[in-house]
């Protein structure tokens, strides 16, 4: 497979400098953009060791699916997540993408560098403090500058998506003007609050007006526990007034990614592609 071995370590670009590795693959298919076009490897892939940045070729589990178009995503995972374990969670999405809209979904995730649980977390807090009420996030420019040098990378990403505190983090870098592009796709933010340090900066937007253009998908689960919906309400409500084209899909389930509820995931899909 082009630039895709077991247990290899390649470098990302000279902007980066930045370590890379090509996993294990249990399941391997092919996407081509048109006839006789070079073809698209692509994966379901379990990393052996953890990296800054992992790419992960993952689509569907049907070995004859055939895609006439690609999209790469930069995505950042929650609180306790890891680069590794991040793709699986989109599995479905990367299904319904290929099935209904004949489209490969190529995932690039980044990691947090704090540990924190069984994963990592992208600032650190003091207990009993949350992202929506914390005053400052510890260690957010070592965090920003990790996600900076995979963004403004030799590689165009279409699409950025984050979970949880993945999502505040590309609320936060929109907020602080510091994003290199905005990606032609959008943003995706699920389970997102409001950045509650960057408030200010949020405010700003709205007469700075950054660009209308620029879609963003909030997607938050109405029995979220973790999230109250309303710090999310409250983050898109001050993008779309900055100028940005907000929708938002709410499920009945919580936190998570609403993995198993077809019917969300289809139009998550369909508002990837539209």
């Amino acid at each position: 497979l082009e630039g895709v071995k077991r247990n290899r370590t390649v470098t990302s670009s000279p902007m980066m400098q930045t370590s890379v590795r090509r996993l294990g693959l249990t399941a391997i298919l092919f996407c081509s953009r048109t006839a006789g076009s070079a073809a698209y490897p692509l994966a379901y892939s379990f990393p052996q060791h953890t990296q800054h940045i992992s790419t992960a070729r993952s689509m569907a589990t049907s070995l004859d699916i055939e895609c006439k178009n690609v999209i790469r995503v930069l995505a950042l995972h929650g609180s306790e997540g890891t680069a590794a374990e991040f793709p699986s969670r989109l599995e479905s999405l990367k299904t319904a993408l290929a099935r209904d809209c004949n489209t490969a979904l190529v995932v690039d995730t980044v990691e947090g560098p704090f540990e924190k649980g069984d994963g990592f977390s992208w600032w650190t807090m003091p207990p009993g403090v949350r992202s929506f009420t914390a005053t400052e996030y510890g260690g957010f420019d070592e965090a920003a500058e990790r996600v900076l040098k995979a963004w403004d990378s030799e590689q165009t990403y279409d699409l950025c998506l984050g979970h949880s505190q993945g999502a505040i983090m590309l609320a936060s870098l929109i907020a602080l003007g510091k994003v290199p592009y905005h990606p032609s796709k959008g943003y995706i933010f699920n389970g997102v609050s409001f950045p509650n340090p960057y408030r200010k900066e949020v405010d700003n937007l709205r007469t700075e007006n950054p660009s209308s253009s620029s879609r963003i998908l909030f997607v938050m689960g109405t029995n979220d526990k973790v999230t109250p919906n309303e710090t999310g309400e409250e983050l898109s409500d001050g993008l779309e007034a900055a100028g940005f084209q907000v929708e938002t899909i709410k499920h009945p389930g919580g936190h998570a990614i609403p993995n198993g509820q077809d019917e969300i995931i289809a139009r998550i899909a369909k508002w990837i592609v539209q």
